[in-house]
């Protein structure tokens, strides 16, 4: 893949000398160092990109979903705001309420959203993002009669993100999704379908494509390294999923705790130990914290320090409980039972057990299959 990302620079770099004044070009070549992992190059290609066309839609949502890939939030604020597009492109103001709802801000264009929308001057296909948008603003302020309406506004003529958030809400609103137009991109939202249908395999297909598309989507390959090793067990594309991950999002706990999971229990117990090794357990949020101090009681009970990996384990579900994460306390008590039986059958019988249980009772098909 890399030869083919460098062959890709090579020929956009010779375009942007002949057009230096190009600015898709530069975003362009700024997704493909990214997906290498050059951030620091994508970095600077973008600036120039947003520099050169601070009123280009899709430079602007291309900059956007990079500074929130490298975690620079206030800018990609910015440069929405900044734009004067954000009161007069659908696309763009959508962006700007979907960003404040989404750190807890207040949006200064709600209401230019509302007249945008009322005003009949655009098509269903440019309105659907900021319908569902607000759609799903009204449902996370506990208005689900207004959410609906809005919702089945945004599903008249929808794209794939509009799809994605409507498989999303589908169980919260009970709107069905009728209008299912033939994408071609249409992976994230087909990969969540799937994956509430129980259907894995065709979850994971769908999500193979998702990252295809965007493999600078750290949710994308967390998903699909998910899918891959706890609901089909394919050890070997998780682990290929995490690792190409990692190069565009190097240091990402999720995507290294997905790795070392997928290692350990394909039998690589050494190179999950020294993967797991590389998180800095002090930078990470409290659940990510206890996700890998599971993964790291599986890998304990896999070199013989059983004990140590009893009570990582019995840590990580007690946190789990204190904040009623009951489908990550089935999950963790199956791997945990899974490894305890070797060692004391009964006690490893009840945690299994206990772990069977609770998935009946969540419906937690991935974890029932293995019964």
């Amino acid at each position: 893949m890399i030869n083919w990302v460098l062959t890709k620079i090579s020929t956009l770099k010779k375009r942007i000398i002949q057009f230096p004044y190009n600015s898709i070009n530069w975003m362009d070549i700024a997704f493909y160092y990214a997906i290498i992992g050059q951030i620091r190059k994508a970095k600077r290609s973008v600036d120039v990109a947003v520099s050169l066309s601070p009123n280009n839609r899709f430079v602007l949502r291309s900059a956007v979903r990079f500074y929130l890939h490298i975690g620079e939030v206030d800018k990609a604020l910015y440069i929405i705001k900044k734009s004067y597009l954000v009161s007069i492109d659908p696309w763009i103001t959508s962006v700007e309420i979907a960003l404040t709802q989404r750190f807890g801000l207040k949006s200064k264009y709600y209401k230019k959203g509302i007249q945008l929308l009322t005003s009949r001057n655009y098509s269903n296909f440019c309105l659907s993002e900021l319908n569902c948008t607000i759609g799903t603003l009204q449902y996370n302020s506990g208005s689900n009669r207004k959410a609906k309406k809005y919702i089945v506004d945004s599903l008249i003529d929808p794209n794939e993100n509009v799809l994605t958030q409507a498989e999303w809400l589908l169980p919260n609103i009970n709107i069905p999704i009728t209008n299912r137009p033939n994408l071609k991109f249409l992976s994230e939202a087909n990969t969540r379908k799937y994956f509430l249908e129980s259907k894995f395999k065709e979850s994971l297909s769908s999500a193979l494509d998702w990252i295809k598309f965007q493999p600078f989507c750290t949710g994308a390959s967390s998903f699909g390294s998910y899918i891959a090793s706890v609901c089909l067990e394919e050890y070997g594309t998780a682990i290929d999923i995490s690792k190409k991950a990692l190069i565009t999002s190097p240091g990402d706990p999720t995507l290294i705790n997905n790795l070392a999971h997928a290692l350990c229990l394909d039998g690589q117990i050494s190179e999950a130990s020294e993967v797991i090794g590389n998180i800095d357990i002090t930078k990470v949020t409290p659940l990510d914290k206890y996700i890998i101090t599971a993964t790291n009681g599986l890998i304990c009970y896999n070199i013989g320090e059983a004990e140590k990996g009893f009570q990582l384990y019995s840590d990580s579900v007690e946190f789990f409980k204190k904040n009623n994460d009951r489908g990550r306390i089935a999950i963790a008590l199956y791997y945990w039972g899974k490894a305890e039986i070797h060692c004391d059958k009964t006690r490893g019988e009840k945690i299994l057990n206990e772990s069977e249980a609770l998935s009946k009772e969540l419906n937690l098909v991935e974890i029932l299959n293995k019964f």
